[in-house]
């Protein structure tokens, strides 16, 4: 890994403690920086204010109310992020349309695989559903702006 390579920060944003925990676990082992976690709309808005953000996990519904909030202030900074969410893609509501939608219980490679998906700003279509077969490789002109790497050894418990 390069010295100069910066590591991409992620939001997430998820009310349920346990959920939280294992995607911030996810995250970490797979080399990316946790902003948060944070369970409430409120909290995840002052973060995007307050922190550099590359990417985000967003919850649909979080403890004060739905993340519509956190998502339109994402789009409004150009933030691209996933929804994370056990309501069905049709009860989604339109303010996360077009971002990766990913069903709880997801398996850890979709997570990385859809953020990975979105700080590339490829293979994923406008629904956001990932269709099988679908490429998930390419620089689309954002991998600059965000790079996973190993965890440093003083990272690593």
């Amino acid at each position: 890994m390069q010295a100069n390579t910066q590591r991409c920060r992620v939001l997430v944003a998820e009310d349920e403690a346990v959920i939280s925990l294992m995607i911030e676990e996810i995250l970490i082992e797979s080399g990316f920086v946790v902003v948060g976690p944070t369970a409430s709309t409120n909290a995840a808005l002052a973060l995007v204010e307050q922190e550099v953000i590359n990417c985000a996990v967003l919850d649909v519904k979080l403890i004060d109310g739905p993340s519509i909030p956190v998502a339109d202030a994402l789009t409004a900074r150009r933030i691209p992020f996933v929804v994370a969410t056990g309501y069905p893609p049709e009860a989604v509501p339109s303010a996360y349309r077009g971002a990766p939608f990913l069903h709880k219980a997801f398996m850890p490679h979709e997570l990385i695989d859809a953020l990975t998906a979105v700080t590339l700003n490829c293979g994923y279509p406008q629904d956001g559903r990932l269709q099988p077969g679908t490429s998930r490789q390419g620089n689309c002109g954002r991998i600059q702006a965000c790079q996973r790497s190993a965890p440093a050894a003083s990272e690593t418990p």
